[in-house]
């Protein structure tokens, strides 16, 4: 009839349609088009990111705990913590997350305590979850800024202002956490003050409830004048069978 619109018919049976891949099948659908849907088979899996594990400390930073300590060898400055950038005001706040908005940040807001001839330390401690697929490969991902004292290598004073980024085991509390990144073996000497990605293996985790631990010790009061330090965006890939 007039004012009726036709719609070419592309396909009338499975066999006139083509699969972008041998990981595709395509088919006819009942409007006559072609559509393909992946196979979900071992040989066509690709890693992905889970995003119901993803932790990017938006809005609430939600599940997120924060512990502040007193230094070995310094009193400690009391306004330098771990906080989202929520805590710190745009006026002080020493640079821009990652990505989104907010970022996990040590310090306060200018440095770690140099400027009152303190030092500072902390813990941060993430909500708990489960990477629940043993079998798989799992990939932790995540962004890291550190301005602090360098180490010997780069041209620092020592190992002094300490960062680690610690896996734990919720069920079994007399853990401390086991290492899994730290400033001394994982930051380059270029990789100082700016924003750099890290990728760390939890694969063995999997199936067990864990939670992140991630603390920062200057130790002392020398050498605190750099901004802090923070995380952002930690992502969860999980690999293939």
């Amino acid at each position: 009839s007039f004012g009726t619109t036709c719609k070419p018919v592309v396909c009338i049976h499975d066999g006139e349609c083509t699969a972008p891949s041998d990981c595709f099948t395509a088919s006819c659908t009942d409007n006559f088009t072609c559509t393909s849907k992946a196979l979900d088979t071992p040989e066509c899996c690709e890693p992905a990111i889970d995003e119901t594990l993803t932790m990017d400390v938006e809005g609430d930073a939600i599940g997120w705990e924060f512990e502040s300590c007193k230094p070995k060898y310094s009193e400690a400055d009391v306004n330098a913590f771990w906080q989202t950038s929520t805590g710190v005001t745009e006026a002080t706040k020493p640079f821009d997350p990652a990505e989104g908005d907010q970022m996990l940040y040590f310090g306060n807001g200018h440095d770690v305590g140099g400027g009152d001839l303190l030092g500072s330390c902390g813990t941060a401690w993430s909500p708990e979850f489960t990477l629940a697929d043993e079998g798989v490969d799992w990939l932790m991902e995540f962004w890291f800024y550190v301005d602090v004292e360098r180490t010997a290598d780069c041209g620092g004073f020592g190992t002094f202002d300490t960062v680690h980024v610690r896996v734990y085991d919720v069920e079994d509390e007399a853990t401390f956490g086991l290492p899994l990144w730290t400033k001394a073996d994982d930051v380059a000497c270029n990789e100082y003050q700016k924003w750099t990605k890290a990728g760390v293996d939890l694969s063995s985790w999997a199936g067990t409830p864990i939670r992140l631990r991630i603390d920062f010790d200057t130790w002392d009061n020398l050498e605190n004048d750099g901004a802090g330090v923070a995380f952002d965006a930690f992502e969860f890939e999980k690999g293939c069978p």
